[in-house]
């Protein structure tokens, strides 16, 4: 699973070093989330070939049924997650099948954040994952958390020290671009309404070849 992302308006979903969260931020959200999972092979790049998801415990797949299972399209499949289930911290792995054989991903714990209220004095800032590999070309958008909330903040990403030259670049938006092979590590910082500012340790990002 490369990225995953809400298709559902008042629930951002995103992956954490320890699954996928779940961020509920307004009040009047039905149970029922759509997201988008984008899937590769174990070198990262989009599969070339017909490749299908099948069912699963603790989500269900939008799209037609065929013989193999839920066909992807772009490597992408739209998975309806139940709000309740997240929030019993059950856990989900993925199954794709292809004419050669099954891909079967890591198991990812599903958590849940009620984001709807206030979310108080952060008490620091952290990555949602300390590491990451992408490939030259690619884009990724890390995602800050706050340490207590555990919800998302919109924080400003800065490259750090120890970064090989030219590995990766910041397009502006909240992005990190792989330029070329190599290792490179960002920070983000925080500004709070009440001018507390918070900056997060650092986040590797291993860069390869295309």
């Amino acid at each position: 699973m490369t990225q995953i992302e809400s298709e559902t308006s008042g629930v951002d979903v995103y992956r954490t070093n320890y699954g996928i969260q779940f961020e509920q931020e307004e009040a009047s959200v039905g149970d029922e989330v759509s997201v988008r999972i984008s899937f590769a092979d174990v070198n990262r790049q989009p599969f070339t070939k017909p490749i299908y998801l099948q069912e699963g415990q603790g989500f269900a797949v939008a799209g037609e049924k065929e013989e193999n299972g839920y066909p992807l399209t772009d490597s992408q499949a739209v998975v309806r997650f139940s709000l309740e289930e997240v929030k019993q911290r059950a856990s989900v792995t993925f199954h794709l099948r292809t004419e050669k054989g099954e891909y079967i991903t890591s198991e990812f714990s599903l958590h849940y954040v009620d984001g709807t209220g206030e979310q108080g004095d952060l008490q620091g800032i952290l990555f949602a994952e300390s590491s990451v590999t992408i490939a030259v070309g690619e884009t990724y958008r890390p995602i800050v958390l706050g340490v207590v909330t555990g919800g998302k903040v919109d924080a400003t990403l800065q490259i750090g020290e120890g970064s090989d030259n030219g590995v990766i670049r910041l397009d502006g938006k909240g992005n990190v671009v792989g330029v070329q092979p190599g290792v490179a590590y960002i920070s983000a910082e925080y500004t709070t309404s009440d001018e507390k500012v918070y900056t997060s340790s650092s986040m590797k990002i291993t860069v390869t070849g295309a």
